[in-house]
C-alpha cells in the first residue's frame, strides 16, 4: 500500500506540474502575441508619419512656386533628373515609371 500512495503522490505532483506549465506558457505566448501587435501598429503609425514628411518635403521640392500647388510641367521638369525621380519613386513607394501616373491618379499633379 505504501508503494500505492507513493507512486500516486508521484504522478499527481507530475500532473500538476504539466498543468501549471501549460497554463503559464499560454499565458506567456497570449502576452508576447498582445505586445507583438501593439508594436507592430506603433511601428506602421511612425512608419506613416515619416513617409508623409518625406512626400511633404518632396512636394515642397517640387513646387517651384510655392503656392501650394503641382503642375505638370514643374513636375516633368523635376523628374527629368533620375536621381531625382529615383528619390520620388522611393518615398512614393512605386516602380520609377509609374510614378507621374500614380501622382495623376491622386489628382496631385495638374
Amino acid at each position: 500500500i505504501k508503494f500505492a500512495f507513493v507512486f500516486f503522490m508521484i504522478t499527481s505532483s507530475w500532473t500538476l506540474l504539466s498543468i501549471l506549465t501549460a497554463v503559464v506558457s499560454e499565458n506567456m505566448i497570449t502576452t508576447t502575441s498582445n505586445q507583438e501587435q501593439e508594436l507592430k501598429i506603433a511601428s506602421a503609425e511612425e512608419d506613416r508619419q515619416r513617409q508623409i514628411k518625406e512626400l511633404k518635403e518632396l512636394f515642397s521640392a517640387v513646387d517651384v512656386n510655392e503656392d501650394g500647388t503641382l503642375q505638370e510641367k514643374h513636375m516633368m521638369e523635376f523628374l527629368a533628373d533620375k536621381t531625382n525621380a529615383l528619390n520620388t519613386a522611393k518615398r512614393c513607394r512605386v516602380p520609377v515609371r509609374d510614378v507621374v501616373e500614380v501622382l495623376q491618379t491622386l489628382n496631385m499633379v495638374e
